[in-house]
């Protein structure tokens, strides 16, 4: 029997929760741009600085994170990330940088360093959607 993408993500993301530790895993879907961050910082007096652009879109993927995922400062999860994007030159590792700052803001997780952010961290292959639609990414978060 074939598989459609999404039955294949499900299956990917249910499979890393085997693997690693048992339990839900939440799902987050995040919609809109998500920016590769690089080369989009300013210089000033005080070191670098988010321009007024990049902070909007950072604070419109923050407002989307749902009110029972804040504050829950998780330690070593296991994250699964699935992009959906328009433009097949996105910059995966940038964009999931973003993802992890955004997590980080938002207390989903204590801090995206080694020493907090120490579980399985998994991308999956970006799926390219019609020009039409809105980017998306789907985060599947496995707490320890």
């Amino acid at each position: 029997m074939q598989q459609t993408y999404d039955e294949y993500a499900d299956l990917v993301a249910g499979g890393i929760r085997n693997l690693t530790r048992p339990g839900k895993a939440t799902e987050i879907h995040l919609f809109g741009d998500i920016p590769s961050k690089k080369n989009r910082y300013s210089p000033t007096k005080g070191g670098m600085h988010k321009g007024k652009e990049l902070k909007e879109e950072l604070d419109a993927l923050e407002e989307q994170i749902p009110g029972d995922m804040r504050d829950l400062c998780l330690q070593h999860p296991d994250i699964v990330v699935e992009f959906a994007v328009k433009n097949r030159r996105k910059d995966r590792d940038g964009m999931l940088a973003t993802l992890l700052d955004v997590l980080v803001a938002c207390k989903v997780i204590t801090d995206d360093s080694i020493n907090s952010c120490n579980g399985t961290v998994l991308i999956l292959p970006a799926k390219l959607i019609e020009t039409h639609m809105s980017d998306y990414a789907r985060i599947w978060v496995y707490p320890r």
